[in-house]
């Protein structure tokens, strides 16, 4: 009586570990497409100034390092997705879904990039056109304001 009662219980706790373990993967999943959903929203994001397009540049230029600490971290996911099936734990379909949609992620990130420099080049260059413009209209208005001092 008491061995069946240690073994229920084993049983029963190994199942809330794996339980949870399985939760844990889970969480992970949903944080690394959440990244990579910010990521895109930035990176496809249209800059209004100068300023902004600096920083989206700068940002733009350092995503392989994000995307390559999200891509081990996902090589992580799978090897615990993998220690579960082994254990004999069914993985829900749901974190199979979450897992795989995630996996693709880098490669719509990469495909978003591509894209984005060209844009980013475009609106660099449009930004120089608007100061060179802004900077032709000031030195008009400096003119101008001289002529007036000198009819002083």
């Amino acid at each position: 009586v008491f061995k069946s009662f240690m073994v229920g219980k084993a049983a029963m706790m190994r199942q809330k570990l794996l339980g949870n373990m399985s939760a844990e993967v889970l969480e992970r999943n949903v944080a690394i497409k959440a990244r990579f959903a910010t990521m895109m929203h930035k990176i496809m994001s249209q800059p209004s100034t100068a300023e902004e397009l600096a920083a989206l540049q700068e940002y733009t230029g350092g995503l392989a390092a994000e995307v390559a600490e999200l891509t081990l971290e996902q090589d992580k996911i799978r090897s615990s997705m993998d220690m579960l099936e082994k254990l004999g734990h069914d993985v829900s379909s749901e974190d199979l879904d979450t897992f795989w949609g995630a996996v693709g992620q880098p490669n719509e990130v990469a495909k978003a990039q591509a894209f984005v420099v060209q844009r980013q080049e475009d609106e660099r260059l449009r930004f120089m056109q608007e100061l060179r413009d802004n900077t032709a209209d000031f030195l008009l208005e400096i003119k101008s304001i001289e002529a007036d001092i000198a009819k002083l």
